[in-house]
């Protein structure tokens, strides 16, 4: 395919430089530069960019500055919360934020396929939970409602991690697996999508987000 420089002239019409030699190399007139990639972007919480509820759209749930998401609470659980959700589009990642609880409220990160199947980490101003087999299990107590926490997917293997302040961190003992939260095996042309979400009365600020890709040496 050859692919030819054209200029627009003041006749309105396109035509072709015949100053220049298609039959040799053609400098680019304006150098290239390379884009931002989506995941570096992730912590100004960006809706409708890198961002999104799932299946709604409710700016009004939330705010965002300063790399800081004050996040309304919704519904009962994660599964009627409408999580925020983002596309990581790999298979080996890690996220991590400081979570602040404001009224009774639950909040933390989930990995969701659709409202039935979903997996992840959380807490609420007594205890962490974690989700398996359809129910909230949970993975230990604690008195504060501020929290650091992260979670790792590797290859459809999930595991967590929190601290109390952001630089001692404790793993979690549960393991997951989400390999098989497929389009094959579920239906509904859905794929795993990592995000936030808060359920209950009041609200969940979200600072210092981080997303880290993974390499295969993991």
């Amino acid at each position: 395919m050859l692919v030819e420089p054209l200029y627009l002239g003041r006749d309105g019409w396109f035509h072709r430089c015949d100053t220049l030699d298609v039959a040799k190399p053609i400098a680019c007139p304006i150098p290239g530069e390379t884009s931002p990639k989506k995941e570096d972007k992730l912590s100004l919480f960006r809706l409708g960019l890198e961002w999104r509820f799932y299946k709604s759209f409710s700016p009004k749930r939330m705010k965002a500055a300063d790399g800081t998401l004050t996040l309304q609470a919704q519904g009962i659980d994660p599964a009627s919360s409408s999580p925020l959700l983002f596309i990581s589009g790999r298979h080996r990642f890690q996220i991590e934020a400081e979570i602040e609880l404001y009224g009774d409220v639950t909040a933390g990160f989930v990995l969701f396929y659709n409202e039935e199947f979903f997996q992840g980490a959380w807490f609420n101003r007594q205890n962490r939970f974690f989700y398996r087999k359809g129910s909230p299990l949970r993975s230990g107590k604690h008195d504060t409602a501020h929290l650091w926490l992260r979670l790792q997917q590797v290859d459809g293997t999930v595991t967590g991690w929190w601290s109390l302040d952001g630089k001692e961190w404790k793993h979690e003992r549960w393991g997951l697996d989400c390999s098989g939260f497929t389009q094959n095996t579920l239906g509904g042309f859905q794929s795993v999508l990592p995000g936030l979400f808060a359920f209950g009365e009041g609200n969940a600020v979200f600072k210092n987000f981080k997303y880290l890709p993974l390499s295969d040496s993991i």
